[in-house]
This record gives C-alpha cells, sequence and structure tokens, in this order.
C-alpha cells in the first residue's frame, strides 16, 4: 500500500496507528452501560484495537516480503554477475 515510501517511513506509520490505537483501549470505559461517547466504548477500542494490528501485520509483512524480494534480485543480479566473467 505505501511501497513507494522508505522502511523508515513505513515502520514510523506502523507505530503512529499502533500508538492511537493503545491510546484509544486506554480511553475506553470497562463497561459500556451509561457511555454517551461512543468512541469510548469497550466495543469500539476492541474493533480500533484489532483493526489496527491486523493492519500492522499486513504492513510488516509487506515489509519483509519486500526485503526479501530486494535480496533475491541482489542474489539474482550477483549469480549474472558471475556468469558474464
Amino acid at each position: 500500500m505505501f511501497d513507494f515510501l522508505s522502511i523508515d517511513q513505513r515502520l514510523e506509520l506502523i507505530k503512529n496507528r499502533l500508538t492511537d490505537a493503545s491510546i484509544v483501549c486506554a480511553k475506553a470505559d470497562t463497561s459500556d452501560c451509561g457511555v454517551e461517547d461512543y468512541e469510548r466504548t469497550y466495543a469500539y477500542a476492541n474493533g480500533y484495537g484489532k483493526s489496527a494490528m491486523m493492519g500492522a501485520i499486513k504492513d510488516i509483512q509487506n515489509i519483509l516480503d519486500d526485503m526479501q524480494n530486494e535480496r533475491d534480485m541482489l542474489i539474482e543480479q550477483e549469480q549474472q554477475d558471475c556468469e558474464s566473467v
């Protein structure tokens, strides 16, 4: 999704997403009874946190895949260089 960003930038976005989710969870009341602001309900915090974690997992996997692809390309290039000598 953010393949055009550097790995550092992509990791910073993941960190920010998880930090935001942590704040939402910390603000949630332990009971949804009587809570007027839906963003402070346990159900909202649970969904927000779950979404943040699932997105982080996907983003980290994409970073790992990109790093492996780069390694594979370097290995292939080195093999081609050796064969051309």
